[in-house]
C-alpha cells in the first residue's frame, strides 16, 4: 500500500501551477548486485515494496506528499460528462505527478542557481548540497546522493551520468562558507569541466537516455530542451519522441486542459509501434503508463508485469532502525515536481 498527504490549496489565479508532488522520505542504499559501489535516494513508497528488512526500518507517515490548487477549474470523471476546455482532469494531473512520487525525478541542479552566483560561466549542473546556518553564514557540510533514477542516466557517447557526478563530488566543500565553497569548486578543472559537461547534454535534444535493464527497450529518451529547466529538465520523456505514444503521461507538454484521461488513451493517434509497443501484446497496449515507463519503473525496482522480480535493495546502512530523510531536509533538490500552466512566460510546459 502507498500512503498518499494530499494537501488542497489556493496560490491564487496569477499562479501558474497546477498542482505537485514527491517522495515525502528517502532512504539511502543500492541496488541487489550493482557494480557502481555508490549509495542513492531511493523514495519510501519503493523501499516499501522492495526492501526484505521492512519490519527494521522507521517510515514517515506518508510515502508522497502530492498537492493540488482549487484556484483551477477541476473535472473528474464522476461529473459523467465531457470535459470542458477550460477545466482540468484531475486524474491526469494526479497520475502524472504520482509517478514522479514513485521515482522518476532526478535530483541534478544548476549551480549558478544552487550557489545563487556566476560559479562557472555558462553555467554546469552539479548534485545536491547539503548546508547548515551558523552564526548568520551558510556553510555547506556534504555532498548528498542523487537519486536511483540518476543511476541510469547516460549521455548519447556512454558516459554515465554518474561518473561526472563522482568528478564533481572529489571537491571537498566540508564547513566552507559560500566563497570558499565557490573558490575550491573553480580550482578543480575537473569538477568544472564535469559540470559543464552534464549541462551540454542535458541541453542537447538527445542529449540523455535512461538505460533500462529491459532488452527490448533500452534506451528511453529523456526530456533535455535547449534551457535547463528546474523541475522539467531530465524529470520527464522526450517530447518528439512520445507525444502522441502510449508514454505520453511524463512528457513535458502532455495537454491537461480540456482533455481527459480517457480521450487522450482512446484517441487513434497513439502509435503503439512508435512507443515501442507491439499491436500483438496486451502488455503494450498499457496507457497511460507505456512500455517505457514501465521499463524505467521495473529498472529502479518496482515489479511490473514485465519485470515480477526486480532486484532487492541493499540498505546503506545495518543498523536496526534507520530513519527516513525528509523532504524538507534535502535542501535545494527539486523533488516537489510542479505542474504548471501551458502558454505562461515561466513555462515552457508543464511539469
Amino acid at each position: 500500500m502507498i500512503d498518499v498527504e494530499v494537501t488542497i490549496s489556493s496560490l491564487g489565479s496569477s499562479n501558474n501551477i497546477l498542482g505537485s508532488a514527491g517522495p515525502s522520505s528517502y532512504f539511502p542504499g543500492n541496488l541487489d548486485g550493482d557494480e557502481s559501489q555508490d549509495m542513492y535516494l531511493f523514495p519510501q513508497a519503493l523501499v516499501k515494496q522492495m526492501s526484505t528488512s521492512v519490519s527494521a526500518l522507521s517510515f514517515g507517515k506518508f510515502d508522497i506528499s502530492a498537492y493540488f490548487y482549487n484556484d483551477r477549474s477541476w473535472y473528474f470523471p464522476e461529473f459523467n460528462r465531457t470535459i470542458q476546455s477550460i477545466e482540468y482532469d484531475f486524474e491526469l494531473v494526479a497520475c502524472h505527478e504520482l509517478i514522479h512520487g514513485l521515482g522518476l525525478l532526478s535530483r541534478w541542479n544548476s549551480i549558478n542557481d544552487f550557489f545563487q552566483s556566476t560559479v562557472v560561466n555558462g553555467g554546469g549542473l552539479i548534485p545536491p548540497l547539503s548546508s547548515q546556518n551558523q552564526s548568520g553564514s551558510t556553510l555547506f557540510t556534504t555532498w548528498q546522493p542523487l537519486s536511483i533514477f540518476d543511476r541510469f542516466i547516460y549521455l548519447q557517447n556512454g558516459t554515465s551520468a554518474i561518473s561526472l557526478a563522482s568528478s564533481i563530488t572529489s571537491v571537498n566543500l566540508n564547513q566552507s562558507t559560500t566563497t570558499k565553497a565557490i573558490q575550491d569548486f573553480q580550482k578543480n578543472s575537473n569538477a568544472v569541466a564535469a559540470s559543464i559537461t552534464m549541462l551540454k547534454a542535458a541541453t542537447t535534444i538527445n542529449g540523455l537516455v535512461f538505460m533500462t535493464q529491459n532488452t527490448s527497450i533500452q534506451k528511453v529518451t529523456l526530456a533535455t530542451p535547449n534551457l535547463f529547466l528546474k523541475g522539467s529538465s531530465l524529470h520527464h520523456l522526450d517530447d518528439n519522441t512520445f507525444n502522441g505514444t502510449l508514454d505520453f503521461l511524463m512528457t513535458t507538454t502532455v495537454q491537461f486542459q480540456g482533455v481527459s484521461m480517457s480521450q487522450i488513451i482512446n484517441a487513434k493517434f497513439l502509435d503503439l509501434t512508435k512507443s515501442g509497443g507491439s499491436q500483438n501484446s496486451s502488455l503494450d497496449t498499457i496507457a497511460p503508463f507505456g512500455i517505457n515507463v514501465r521499463a524505467i519503473m521495473s529498472t529502479l525496482g518496482w515489479s511490473t508485469p514485465n519485470n515480477p522480480t526486480p532486484r532487492n535493495l541493499v540498505l546503506q546502512t545495518e543498523t536496526s532502525t534507520l530513519n527516513p530523510t525528509p523532504l524538507g531536509n534535502l535542501q535545494n533538490n527539486p523533488t516537489v515536481l510542479p505542474i504548471k500552466l501551458p502558454n505562461t512566460a515561466t513555462s515552457r510546459s508543464p511539469s
